[in-house]
């Protein structure tokens, strides 16, 4: 049976080591929005946080190349090293993959929100909610975190399927293959 590869045993991994602790990537420039963003985490999660703060999209790819233990990127989409929205989470979204990235906006703007969820985001969150319910930051970040190790499990899966099926192919054909 083929090994599952590195990257996907990474993954798993970074998943199951992290169920303890939650690194925090918060990427925003406003220095208040960043200290109420996680002061509400500090005060309201479960479990403990450490943060990581990053003021522009260059710092958080090299933060988030530099570290593989983060558990979850949020992440402001008017930075000043970006030309908009999308371009902000476009940046970032090579790293969905390993790890959830939620959207933090102060612009209430519904057809961004979508686009941002359909590109890979696993929510979008207005600030003006976190001030309004700040429950809604500790849970978003939650759910998030659960919805992707779903993802990631589910992946896995899939793939050892994947692998065996092709095992049991290369058995019943003899190795033969119909491949160039």
């Amino acid at each position: 049976m083929a090994e599952p590869s590195k990257n996907e045993d990474a993954l798993l991994h970074d998943v199951q080591i992290n169920a303890g602790k939650i690194v925090v990537l918060v990427v925003e420039d406003s220095e208040t929005d960043a200290f109420i963003i996680r002061h509400i985490l500090e005060q309201r999660m479960q479990r403990q946080c450490e943060f990581l703060h990053a003021i522009n999209v260059s710092e958080a790819e090299n933060i988030l190349n530099a570290r593989d233990d983060t558990s979850i990127v949020l992440l402001d989409l008017g930075l000043p090293d970006s030309t908009g929205p999308r371009a902000t989470y476009r940046s970032l979204e090579k790293f969905k993959e390993r790890l959830p990235i939620v959207v933090l906006t102060s612009v209430e703007d519904r057809v961004t929100a979508i686009d941002i969820i359909e590109m890979g985001a696993l929510d979008y969150i207005y600030k003006q909610e976190i001030i309004n319910q700040p429950e809604s930051l500790p849970r978003a970040v939650e759910f998030a975190i659960s919805r992707h190790h779903a993802q990631v499990k589910d992946k896995h899966e899939i793939l050892d399927d994947l692998h065996q099926t092709e095992d049991f192919l290369q058995f019943v054909t003899g190795g033969y293959s119909v491949k160039n």
